[in-house]
């Protein structure tokens, strides 16, 4: 498969091993440093153009936002209106999407869609955080 956008993930792990094994941190390890159940979180994307965010993070078909990773997104969609959080479910190999949760404001509402309206809905965005850019000229 060729590699697209900007940014393709230049790891093999045929070549280098698992990539989770291999460079991801072990975030359990800090788990003895927050009360009770708090952990840290892993987010799958991040996008920032001219101070709006863009967070997106992936489940498997089939899988669900836990409820932290959800209390959490929430949280920090309330600090600023310029903060987004996408949450696509679908396959990664196929990257075929089913559905997305769009968490803005501290408030979550989910959708069926497709990769294509994934991607044109980023593009939108990308769109208004240029665009508000260049108004502030």
């Amino acid at each position: 498969m060729k590699p697209t956008g900007h940014n393709p993930i230049r790891w093999s792990c045929n070549k280098k091993g698992c990539y989770l094994i291999e460079c991801h941190p072990k975030i359990e390890e800090f788990s003895d440093c927050f009360p009770g159940k708090v952990a840290m979180s892993d987010i799958d994307g991040i996008v920032e153009i001219n101070g709006y965010f863009m967070f997106m993070e992936w489940k498997h078909e089939g899988g669900h936002l836990h409820r932290g990773q959800e209390i959490l997104l929430q949280q920090l969609t309330r600090v600023s209106d310029k903060i987004v959080a996408y949450v696509l479910y679908g396959n990664s190999v196929t990257m075929e999407v089913q559905m997305m949760t769009r968490i803005y404001g501290g408030r979550s509402e989910t959708y069926r869609v497709s990769l294509e309206q994934v991607k044109d809905l980023f593009r939108k965005w990308t769109r208004m955080a240029t665009n508000d850019f260049e108004r502030r000229q």
